[in-house]
């Protein structure tokens, strides 16, 4: 964690201490860096109402530049009294420099006016104020002005920067989220099949069972014909389901819903298309929950795809293990080393998202990033041991 950091009008404050504590060092040593005249009952409350406009330059700039210079130039309209370069001129240049940066141009050009009279005011009463004194004032007050403008401007486009930055934020979680949603229907819209296919299923047995049990046993008959009611119900609203989640018609597939006995196919297809893919799978002797193995084929297909679209022809272990649950591992070798780029693979986009919510669909864990010169896909998708017995007891 990072120290934090002090608040800039605490340091305002501070800085306020120290040029009041260097300005009583000046007037005990004496020093010959500005003109040293008038009662010490004069000079000390002009020299520290300068120094206290430094504690609020940056929350009241237009005020403090005002106060500080109206300390030294008034006084100097009626008596001399000590001018020094740190204990006076330096703050009042620190002054001019938050206001040039601090305000804006309409608001910024009256304050001009007040190192201009510097500089006229105090010759009045200083009469070995010259040329060179003339000469050096205006050399510092226009560095610290031009100083202030280049940061102010420097603020105003930090600020339109942050703002433009701040909306392309938002425009992507926008686009991230409208991605998420649309991944989501489409998952969606693959387990109603699924889920349709198994209630069909279910409401054909419990007809078959009604008719086989004896026409004596009513009460089984009637409990099997309520399943067989509530079954059809059910594959209503599933159809209506349907026609919410694939409102295009021509989304509507006859095909058969995939799964890992495709992958097979999946992968002659990749091979055609140029990439050099392994296939490992182990302890698939079993049928798999029709959901869990759609999303296990579809995860291995957008893989596939993506190691197509972002490497071009390379290497690829597709690898499936079933054991407590249903691993899925999809490994490039990268693209060739001649066509390497030092950018990584971008780490959003359909592809990922769509991979990812497939597996919180089943409560699955997640992963992809760099592996060695390529990249990994990596899967764990639960497979409960009592929808696995019911599958396979069929």
């Amino acid at each position: 964690m990072s120290p934090r950091r002090p608040s800039p009008y605490v340091l305002d404050v501070l800085t306020a201490v120290g040029v009041a504590a260097l300005i009583f060092v000046e007037l005990g040593a004496h020093w010959d860096d500005g003109y040293s005249s008038g009662p010490a009952v004069l000079n000390v409350p002009l020299l520290l109402c300068v120094a206290a406009a430094l504690a609020v330059r940056r929350r009241y700039p237009r005020a403090a530049l005002s106060v500080a210079y109206a300390a030294v130039l008034l006084p100097s309209l009626f008596v001399a009294h000590t001018v020094f370069f740190f204990g006076t001129l330096l703050p009042l240049l620190v002054l001019t420099y938050t206001c040039a940066r601090a305000l804006d141009a309409r608001r910024w050009l009256p304050t001009l006016a007040w190192p201009l009279l510097l500089p006229e005011v105090v010759a009045l009463r200083q009469p070995g104020f010259d040329a060179a004194d003339y000469l050096f004032w205006f050399v510092l007050a226009t560095i610290a002005t031009a100083m202030g403008r280049v940061m102010h401007r420097l603020d105003a486009q930090r600020v339109t920067l942050s703002a433009v930055l701040a909306t392309q934020v938002r425009d992507q979680d926008a686009r991230e989220r409208a991605l998420l949603l649309d991944e989501r229907a489409r998952i969606a819209r693959e387990l109603h099949d699924v889920v349709a296919h198994a209630v069909s299923v279910m409401v054909v047995q419990a007809g078959a069972a009604r008719l086989a049990v004896g026409a004596d046993d009513g009460e089984a008959r009637a409990g099997l014909l309520a399943v067989e009611q509530s079954g059809r119900h059910a594959l209503t609203d599933l159809r209506r389901l349907l026609g919410v989640l694939r409102p295009d018609e021509s989304d509507v597939t006859v095909a058969p819903a995939p799964g890992l006995a495709m992958l097979g196919t999946l992968v002659d297809g990749m091979r055609t298309a140029g990439l050099d893919v392994d296939l490992e799978v182990r302890g698939l002797d079993d049928p798999l929950p029709g959901g869990v193995d759609l999303s296990a084929y579809r995860i291995v297909q957008e893989a596939l795809t993506n190691v197509l679209k972002h490497c071009g022809p390379t290497h690829v272990t597709v690898a499936v293990d079933r054991a407590e649950a249903l691993a899925v591992a999809v490994t490039d070798d990268g693209p060739r080393a001649d066509q390497r780029q030092p950018r990584g693979r971008p780490h959003g986009g359909h592809g990922l998202i769509g991979m990812r919510e497939r597996a919180a669909v089943f409560g699955g864990s997640f992963a992809a990033g760099p592996h060695g010169n390529g990249w990994r896909v990596s899967v764990r998708l639960p497979v409960p041991a009592a929808e696995a017995e019911a599958v396979r007891l069929g």
